[in-house]
């Protein structure tokens, strides 16, 4: 006790405090606000949920290994949204009054709580394997493995959780109240936050990292291709353009557009070929009229008459 105070005047300073403590104003706008966000949270949480659960077992095409993951995480989700959500919110007002199904209800939104972080980590875990080691995915991503994976997702959280309502809560059978914060220890809060939940977070930044970086780096090369396919776009029509002689003014063609045309120049000069020759044959028969046309017609004539 300290000099220059007596028991008394402690006491009075006491319940002057538990007065002012008494006496601070209840928000109940508040509590309402966060009720309904709750409230809008779950539905939307199970509607959105349930249409991808139920689009993926009708639609044979989306029966693929990266659905598994994505269905799991469906169902830890839609699980939380009905019944995660209302069961945190009867625990925050002191229900159940049953002491088992209090500790049960509170194990159920711990374990989904886990379930839904690790399913996202698998999730994750498959998109790396798909974006930074394409080449490995086949062998890591095989039915069984898959199956392995989600069963860890669920299994480990399963552990964790069932840790709470084996002895490591500050519980009392006797008591009717179901308070999240009177049953949880805070210890056993830290754990699940220090191992439970940094580790899975931790892992997934480095992983989404990894694959943002993959996906820049696909990008910068997909713009060097399309840089590339532009400029030989814009070089082959230049190469092919015609260009004017200086000495004649004339425009000719180039190398590249001059052997594109040789095959038909080759062609007409063939076909071409047998009128030349039918004309030079012409010429040869004096058909000009030239005198070597007539001596040629003389010795012809010469040649009949004796005869």
């Amino acid at each position: 006790m300290l000099p220059g105070f007596s028991s008394p005047t402690t006491i009075t300073l006491s319940g002057d405090l538990e007065e002012g403590l008494d006496e601070v104003p209840s928000m109940p706008w508040m509590t309402i606000a966060y009720y309904t966000c709750e409230v809008i949270l779950g539905v939307c949480a199970a509607v959105g949920n349930a249409t991808i659960v139920l689009a993926v077992a009708v639609t044979k095409k989306l029966h693929t290994i990266p659905n598994t993951y994505l269905v799991s995480l469906a169902i830890t989700d839609f699980c939380m949204g009905v019944v995660g959500i209302p069961s945190l919110l009867l625990a925050l007002n002191g229900y159940p009054r049953n002491y088992g199904l209090c500790m049960t209800l509170l194990t159920i939104v711990l374990l989904l709580d886990l379930c839904s972080m690790y399913s996202l980590l698998a999730h994750t875990f498959n998109q790396y394997y798909a974006t930074c080691r394409p080449f490995h995915y086949s062998t890591i991503t095989t039915p069984n493995r898959v199956i392995l994976h989600v069963f860890l997702a669920w299994a480990v959280p399963l552990s964790m959780a069932l840790v709470m309502p084996m002895g490591w809560n500050n519980g009392d059978a006797t008591k009717d109240l179901c308070v999240l914060i009177e049953i949880v220890r805070m210890d056993y809060l830290a754990f699940l936050f220090f191992v439970g939940m940094i580790p899975p977070f931790v892992a997934m930044c480095i992983m989404y990292r990894s694959i943002f970086k993959a996906i820049s780096k696909q990008l910068h090369q997909l713009e060097d291709l399309e840089k590339i396919r532009t400029r030989l776009q814009v070089a082959a029509p230049s190469e092919g353009a015609s260009k004017k002689d200086p000495s004649t003014g004339k425009d000719h063609p180039e190398g590249g557009n001059a052997k594109n045309k040789s095959p038909d120049v080759l062609a007409s000069g063939i076909s071409r070929q047998p009128s030349i020759d039918k004309n030079d044959r012409k010429d040869n028969g004096c058909g000009d009229g030239s005198d070597n046309c007539g001596k040629m017609g003389r010795k012809a004539n010469d040649g009949g008459t004796s005869s």
